[in-house]
């Protein structure tokens, strides 16, 4: 359209226009817009991105309709023909609503801002269980309104029996669940702070994650003494791409300071803020 529209302006062409087209268009501008109304607030009311996009088609073709309804009223009453304009300033609403569409895609695909407040919700919520040390690596996902599901791992006391952290866990799922409409699913670290040795470790990995301005936090901290390994998480900010060079000044770290132990690290990001 918006090509064609270019054209006209170089090369016109002559128009032919009727009071009764112009009251047929003028019907459906109007039903048009009321229909795209509804259409959108459906989609909001079910947190439907593709209601929302057929909604705001419907609207900006009653827009389009309106635009050629007003040219075509000029040319009839001052013989003046914006034909060609009025194309160009229907393609523009057609893009804009298009590019709105596209970003409220994208949107979701990447996250929107209501997503990262329940993740942080969720995260306090979570943290401040009684029994739970920490959480991290949270994943969510909505499936409509009121619809979510997601993971998160935690960290429990090394000593608790399964019959434990099952009550643990499946009260705080239940509690999820009733207030948040979100079902959880846990994974579980396990955490040994009674002896120096993790302590001393745990302090170590702190101080190294302190000096790098591009690591966030770290978990899952662990000794197998059994097998001489040592266990950890790192999660890194987004803007961090050496990731191999991280690696490398952790493992030369741990190495001076467990050189006997062999290394199990673990590096990413969150999934959610």
């Amino acid at each position: 359209m918006l090509i064609s529209a270019v054209r006209l302006i170089f090369h016109p062409e002559p128009l032919k226009v009727s009071y009764l087209v112009l009251l047929i268009v003028a019907v459906s501008a109007v039903i048009k817009f009321f229909l795209g109304v509804v259409t959108i607030r459906m989609g909001k009311q079910a947190d439907s991105a593709a209601l929302v996009g057929v909604g705001l088609e419907s609207r900006s073709d009653a827009f389009a309709s309106v635009i050629t309804l007003a040219s075509s009223l000029i040319f009839l009453i001052f013989g003046i023909s914006l034909d060609a304009y009025a194309g160009i300033l229907m393609s523009a609403l057609i893009l804009k609503a298009g590019f709105s569409v596209l970003k409220d895609t994208v949107g979701d695909l990447l996250g929107r801002p209501g997503e990262h407040e329940l993740a942080k919700t969720l995260y306090a919520e979570i943290r401040e269980t009684e029994g739970i040390l920490s959480a991290a690596d949270m994943m969510l996902h909505n499936y409509g309104p009121d619809a979510w599901s997601g993971s998160v791992n935690v960290e429990l006391d090394h000593k608790k029996s399964v019959g434990e952290i099952y009550q643990t866990l499946h009260a705080l799922q239940l509690r999820i669940m009733h207030t948040h409409h979100v079902t959880m699913v846990f994974g579980v670290y396990a955490v040994d702070n009674d002896h120096e040795e993790i302590r001393a470790l745990r302090k170590e990995i702190g101080g190294f994650v302190k000096s790098e301005p591009g690591v966030k936090s770290f978990h899952a901290v662990y000794i197998d003494a059994e097998h001489q390994t040592v266990y950890c998480d790192l999660i890194v900010d987004y803007s961090l791409r050496d990731w191999d060079a991280l690696r490398q000044r952790f493992t030369r770290r741990m190495q001076e300071c467990y050189p006997a132990y062999r290394l199990e690290l673990t590096i990413e990001t969150e999934f959610v803020s």
